[in-house]
């Protein structure tokens, strides 16, 4: 995934977390929002005791969101993350991830939310739940059984509530 237009970096102690975009403009995501962004990626990380990482993030539209989760899990359809670990600390003395997420389905969560819950749910907190969530999945958590879903959750909501943007679910998630 390496070949992604629109590359943004950023260094935090031992986490590399950096940005591409595909199919969206760079400037979708201020760098304030970028950095917001990685704090929550470096707080997931922290969290699981994690202690050097590097995760590229791209930001995709939801035609390649849907052409790589077909592409890499079979699934003709798009939606909200996909995460690739590609190296463990006890491999590389490092976690080496891809999480790749669909600004599209993040903005129609969105508007769907805010209809739902009837208060405004932001663009960047929705990005942010998708980010930690698939960085939990770098990190080996699974989401496949209810109570594995619910332990998900929970450290979700224990990495974002910190960082000001306190998730808001669906039914489905």
């Amino acid at each position: 995934m390496n070949d992604l237009p629109g590359v943004a970096e950023a260094n935090d102690h031992n986490f590399r977390i950096e940005f591409f975009f595909d199919g969206v403009a760079p400037g979708c995501l201020s760098e304030s929002e970028r950095t917001k962004l990685r704090q929550a990626v470096i707080a997931t990380l922290r969290h699981a005791e994690v202690v050097a990482a590097e995760v590229s993030i791209a930001v995709v539209c939801s035609d390649r969101m849907q052409q790589l989760n077909n592409q890499y899990l079979q699934h003709d359809y798009d939606t909200d993350v996909l995460s690739f670990c590609l190296g463990t600390e006890e491999e590389l003395g490092f976690l080496l991830g891809q999480l790749i997420v669909s600004l599209d389905y993040a903005q129609r969560q969105c508007e769907e939310l805010t209809r739902t819950h009837e208060f405004p749910v932001p663009l960047l907190h929705e990005l942010a739940l998708y980010l930690v969530h698939g960085s939990l999945h770098l990190v080996g958590y699974d989401d496949h059984e209810p109570a594995e879903r619910e332990e998900m959750r929970q450290m979700e909501h224990q990495v974002l509530l910190p960082l000001g943007m306190p998730p808001v679910w669906t039914s489905e998630r």
